[in-house]
């Protein structure tokens, strides 16, 4: 199977959203070249296509892991003559990284590579774009690609290898990141509107405890935003 042809269909594994079926056009789109590659006849894989459009929900950058297993277990099966059933794994497999997809992503790297790009553009303006877009989505295409590569390498063994407890160091460190980087950006920006280093360093040190605050309640980074937004823009508004 050529891995490319597999990582950039994944892209559009969100194109179509079904309320009955979720993600399930995008996977069979994704699980094409394999079907071409393994089917002579058309009417043979298309058949394959429609085994595959069953519900079908994950986290979209996650997905690759279960695209690349599925891939390597109907491969194997086709070739051996063997009968598999890779629904139970499809359907384990996409609740788990779902989880962990939303929480690695979504709560913990968005957050901090935004506030690392808000960091970066006050000092140098357009780079703060090319910080985040670089920050976060390294992670986020390497997620893609090496799901493939190592899901079809591992078939029905991903399920040892990927679980929420081997990513929560991860998740840890990112969010405690955010917390230092919300307080830098704060500090930063407050700075720039000629407040003097004492209350700069005033406001650092409270957006980080701010941060803390937030891990140690489970309050999610989004709310932090919102609340620090809203008190930015009160403070505006007292300026005027």
């Amino acid at each position: 199977m050529k891995h490319l042809q597999v990582f950039h269909r994944t892209f559009f594994i969100q194109a179509i959203w079904t309320y009955e079926k979720m993600l399930s056009i995008g996977f069979a789109y994704c699980l094409a070249p394999l079907a071409e590659k393994l089917f002579p006849e058309p009417e043979q894989w298309k058949k394959f296509l429609r085994k595959n459009l069953d519900f079908f929900n994950t986290h979209p950058y996650m997905a690759g892991w279960i695209i690349g297993s599925i891939c390597k277990i109907e491969q194997d099966a086709t070739i051996s003559g063997d009968a598999v059933q890779p629904d139970r794994l499809k359907k384990r497999m996409s609740e788990i990284l779902g989880g962990i997809g939303d929480n690695l992503f979504w709560n913990s790297l968005k957050p901090a590579t935004a506030f690392l790009g808000v960091i970066t553009a006050l000092s140098f303006e357009f780079w703060g774009v090319v910080a985040f877009l670089t920050t976060f989505n390294i992670p986020h295409f390497y997620h893609r690609f090496a799901g493939i590569s190592k899901g079809y390498r591992l078939g029905f063994e991903i399920t040892k290898i990927l679980s929420p407890k081997r990513f929560d160091t991860i998740i840890k460190r990112i969010s405690i990141a955010s917390s230092v980087l919300f307080g830098g950006a704060c500090a930063i920006l407050l700075q720039n509107n000629m407040m003097d280093n004492l209350q700069s360093k005033l406001i650092f040190f409270i957006g980080l405890m701010a941060g803390y605050i937030a891990l140690a309640k489970h309050i999610s980074m989004q709310r932090l935003i919102t609340v620090a937004l809203s008190a930015l823009l009160l403070y505006g508004l007292l300026l005027v």
